[in-house]
């Protein structure tokens, strides 16, 4: 959390959150609880919305984050239903 424009990051991702967009996330880490990335689950219906959102986040636009790879997940295992 001391990262630079750590607390612009959080707020641009609390809103996605408060949004609906972003469902979950986090860092991804190695064996030694090393940061590797991240990855986030959305709610979004096409790639270019998860573009555009995600677009305007300051850890994105500072170069600190970039967008590697976008997948679409299909859910057949769900304990909340």
């Amino acid at each position: 959390r001391e990262q630079p424009f750590w607390n612009e990051h959080a707020n641009f991702i609390d809103q996605l959150v408060a949004d609906g967009f972003i469902l979950m996330g986090g860092s991804l880490v190695d064996d030694a609880e090393m940061p590797e990335g991240a990855l986030l689950i959305v709610n979004a219906g096409t790639e270019n919305e998860v573009r555009e959102k995600l677009k305007s986040d300051p850890w994105f636009t500072h170069g600190i984050l970039k967008l590697e790879s976008i997948k679409r997940w299909q859910i057949f295992v769900d304990a909340r239903k």
